[in-house]
């Protein structure tokens, strides 16, 4: 009841309908539909500076049997609208834990806490070391390793692959592809399973696809992953126990 999922994506906080829907005791294909409704009366009202996407964005997952549906991600506006056409106690206690969690997610952008252990905070804090003179001779050789691991990364602006993300944050590879088709942050592509892609609210934020060349001269993409991407990654592992 109380598993609600905030996320951040191009500056709006978001949950997604599929979480709303649990916790509202609806079935998400009526959840949706009461949504499109909204989203029609607000499209014809014409209020100056409000639109649907202060509200309600649409986005897509894959469901069990591999085949893309329609979701929404909800605003905080959207799940006060969502919330105010619900009566009792659903109403109450789904208002409670939304605004909770809006609050929490707020909190946290405000004010983040450095995680040492991420080889990326290390390196900076080795960088700033360096330049301050603050650190002991014994911290810094501690700290260069993982200080030429980010001069390697940011040559290739910080991006990782699915396996090194894996690694740095103590995951065998196949387990952590698995967890981000079953949280819903990309999908199988292919009949065969086996290219991976990323829902289109996480392209470019926490992933970017990237083309390259090979030696042989061979051409494809390559799907990486953003520092913003491995930071939410590793929450959610953290989550998931």
């Amino acid at each position: 009841m109380t598993n609600l999922t905030v996320i951040e994506n191009q500056g709006k906080l978001l949950v997604n309908s599929r979480e709303v829907a649990t916790m509202v005791g609806k079935r998400h294909d009526h959840l949706i539909r009461d949504v499109k409704g909204y989203c029609e009366i607000l499209k014809q009202s014409n209020i100056p500076k409000v639109g649907v996407v202060d509200f309600f964005v649409e986005s897509i997952y894959e469901d069990s049997k591999g085949e893309v549906r329609p979701c929404y991600l909800l605003t905080r506006k959207g799940c006060d609208m969502v919330a105010h056409k619900l009566i009792g106690e659903k109403g109450v206690i789904f208002t409670a834990i939304y605004a909770s969690r809006f609050e929490e997610m707020e909190k946290q952008l405000s004010n983040p806490l450095p995680d040492f252990n991420n080889p990326i905070v290390a390196a900076r804090a080795w960088a700033d070391a360096m330049e301050h003179k603050a650190l002991a001779e014994s911290q810094i050789k501690a700290l260069q390793p993982k200080a030429e691991y980010y001069d390697a990364l940011v040559e290739r602006n910080l991006l990782t692959s699915i396996r090194d993300t894996a690694k740095e944050i103590g995951v065998p590879e196949r387990k952590f592809t698995q967890l981000l088709i079953d949280h819903g942050y990309a999908y199988r592509s292919n009949s065969k399973g086996k290219r991976l892609k990323p829902y289109a609210e996480y392209n470019g934020t926490l992933f970017e696809i990237k083309e390259y060349q090979s030696s042989k001269g061979f051409a494809g993409t390559q799907l990486l992953i953003t520092v913003k991407g491995r930071e939410t990654f590793r929450k959610m592992l953290q989550k998931a126990g």
